[in-house]
């Protein structure tokens, strides 16, 4: 019975929420020129953790991915939005929020907080038919030490976030839009401009 409960919950709390990650305006350049994202693995780099021995073993465990896999078939890592327009703790990971269409969800994985630093307590699961262990309980963060969590809420989204892995690839096709904290420059706009991506600055 808890299990289904806390299955019930992950559910709620991932129903209707887009999914989006966080770039800083140069990597999106990039990003926009290239026409994809790229994992850590391929740039050797991250704006969290990189741990790529450790990531690829925990890859393999929760996705059956082979520790060997080629770099760009890994999954691109974001997030579900929580908390609307306001400040976060994604916002470590750079000032673009790049949001995604609507059909990425389908192949989206979640896990509320961060995989890496919940490994004992969560586990990702598909995000339209997440299991109990998704929910990840976790009692010592008081944004996750309750069962009726309040993921719109400062108290969540200043300390963690509700994590998403994005399978099969993300491209530039699969924007839907960018929501930048410092203006872009007239570069970038041109840049989204040319891939019909719209863009707005973030309400205050």
């Amino acid at each position: 019975q808890l299990q289904a409960d806390l299955a019930a919950r992950a559910k709620a709390a991932f129903a209707d929420r887009t999914v989006a990650t966080n770039v800083d305006n140069a990597r999106l350049e990039e990003i926009l020129t290239g026409g994809r994202f790229k994992t850590q693995f391929e740039t050797g780099r991250s704006g969290g953790m990189f741990q790529p021995q450790e990531r690829a073993l925990r890859e393999e465990q929760w996705f059956g991915i082979p520790t060997d896999a080629a770099p760009e078939t890994r999954p691109i890592y974001g997030y579900l939005v929580t908390g609307g327009d306001g400040k976060g703790i994604v916002d470590v990971y750079g000032g673009a929020r790049v949001v995604f269409r609507d059909d990425v969800r389908g192949r989206t994985t979640a896990q509320v907080g961060d995989s890496m630093e919940h490994i004992l307590t969560g586990r990702p699961a598909p995000v339209d038919n997440p299991d109990w262990y998704a929910f990840t309980i976790q009692y010592e963060e008081p944004a996750l030490a309750k069962l009726d969590r309040n993921y719109d809420g400062p108290a969540f989204n200043k300390k963690t976030y509700i994590e998403a892995q994005i399978h099969g690839g993300v491209t530039v096709d699969d924007i839907a839009e960018v929501i930048f904290t410092s203006r872009p420059t007239p570069e970038l706009v041109a840049l989204l401009r040319e891939r019909g991506i719209p863009w707005r600055m973030r309400r205050r």
